[in-house]
């Protein structure tokens, strides 16, 4: 075991050869020649050695084989990418704690790949720096102006915040980092400045029914007093998709809890409320969220930004970063749709290392 790793800055020169190293040595240390190391030299050596010349290594005389000799060298160290935001994205960077442990997940290799997130919301800025790697052209649809261009209304940025916080692409040197940054996404506008008929609504969620993995779904009935929830064609377009969706295996449907706070009750709440839906709900730092619903469907939690802790960072129409504001259960629906994601893109891994695995 090391002890101690100094420094040596004064005058030394030791000739290092390849045959005066240990074989696992030269394994560990292949850019070894035979050179010559003068100068600023890292010593590791054997514990009696080491703890003498931790005590008093000033005129010490080094006259033994050598254990292990690395060039000081200075090397460049960066952000762990280089979207200019990472440093404000307090929710994946490690910043605090508990961790959703996003990384994690991202060090074993699932980024999304290969899974299809809908967007239902107020449109999507196709061409966004940040989203334009990601997005799904062919399966775009708006079903407000009943055309192939999901393109939010002026003034309208809530569908393109949200996929940021999915599908960001990482080190393109703009604004963020996605959760799924690999994973595609489609933009359905649904919601305009008018209301919505059951008709309406209900071909939202069966939208590429076949195609889509997960449908994102940041929005609600308002938020107050009373029962509200989805008419009869939505009720039976979740239980469609819910049953037969995805070739079979489901559709997964994720939905916001509400932003009513203590005065509301996602309980009352029919979306939420659905056994074809899963409801996701915001924390802060130690607490729930001063904007969160609690309720019994409530299945999970992600942080979504707090004016009372810190806010989210994402993109925003016409090729904006905003930091701004960005606060609610609408912000955690997009985050737990892309760690949904990665377990998706997971699951898939394994069942085909298991089928090749068993054809072996």
């Amino acid at each position: 075991m090391i002890l101690c790793a100094l420094i040596h800055e004064q005058e030394y020169t030791e000739r290092i050869t390849s045959s005066s190293l240990r074989t696992e040595q030269v394994d560990q240390l292949r850019f070894i020649r035979d050179v010559e190391y003068t100068g600023r030299i890292i010593v590791n050596t054997t514990e009696g050695f080491v703890e003498r010349f931790c005590l008093n290594h000033t005129g010490y005389s080094f006259r033994r084989r050598v254990e292990f000799v690395q060039q000081e060298v200075r090397q460049p160290r960066v952000l762990k990418t280089a979207d200019p935001e990472w440093y404000k994205l307090w929710h994946l960077n490690g910043e605090i704690s508990p961790s959703m442990q996003i990384n994690e997940a991202w060090n074993s290799g699932y980024t999304g790949r290969g899974i299809m997130i809908a967007i239902l919301d107020d449109g999507l800025q196709t061409d966004h720096p940040d989203l334009v790697s990601n997005v799904d052209i062919v399966n775009d649809y708006d079903y407000v102006d009943d055309d192939n261009n999901p393109k939010p209304s002026y003034r309208r940025s809530h569908g393109t915040k949200v996929a940021g916080l999915i599908a960001a692409e990482k080190d393109n040197n703009e604004c963020i980092v996605g959760v799924a940054r690999h994973s595609s996404i489609v933009g359905v506008r649904l919601l305009g400045s008018h209301g919505l008929t059951d008709s309406e609504e209900a071909q939202a969620p069966n939208h590429q029914i076949n195609v889509i993995d997960i449908y994102s779904n940041s929005w609600g009935p308002p938020e107050g007093f009373g029962f509200y929830g989805p008419k009869t064609l939505t009720k039976e377009a979740l239980k469609a998709g819910a049953q037969n969706g995805r070739n079979g295996k489901g559709a997964i449907y994720i939905w916001t809890a509400g932003n009513g706070g203590t005065i509301d009750n996602c309980n009352a709440d029919g979306y939420v409320n659905s056994i074809y839906t899963v409801a996701i709900t915001s924390v802060q730092l130690g607490q729930n969220a001063y904007h969160s619903e609690v309720c019994a469907p409530a299945l999970a939690a992600t942080y979504g930004g707090s004016k009372e802790d810190r806010y989210l960072t994402t993109t925003s129409t016409t090729d904006e970063c905003n930091t701004n504001g960005n606060q609610g259960t609408s912000f955690s629906v997009p985050i737990a749709s892309g760690i949904i994601a990665l377990a998706l893109q997971a699951k898939y891994v394994y069942m085909i290392s298991a089928y090749q695995g068993h054809r072996e």
